[in-house]
């Protein structure tokens, strides 16, 4: 029995690891465009507000 309890526990903490790294991912690609985002947003305003005169 304890070794079972053991093995569930193992099973969740390897569980919540694999869903902090895929939440890392994440952030590691949202990050840099929220970076580019702030630099740049003039020309991001200006370019949308040109595909949207050219649509």
């Amino acid at each position: 029995m304890l070794y079972r309890n053991k093995y569930y526990k193992a099973m969740i903490l390897k569980l919540e690891l694999q869903s902090l790294a895929e939440q890392q991912k994440i952030i590691d690609i949202i990050e840099p465009i929220e970076r580019f985002k702030r630099k740049n947003q003039k020309l991001l305003n200006l370019i949308l507000k040109l595909i949207l005169e050219n649509s």
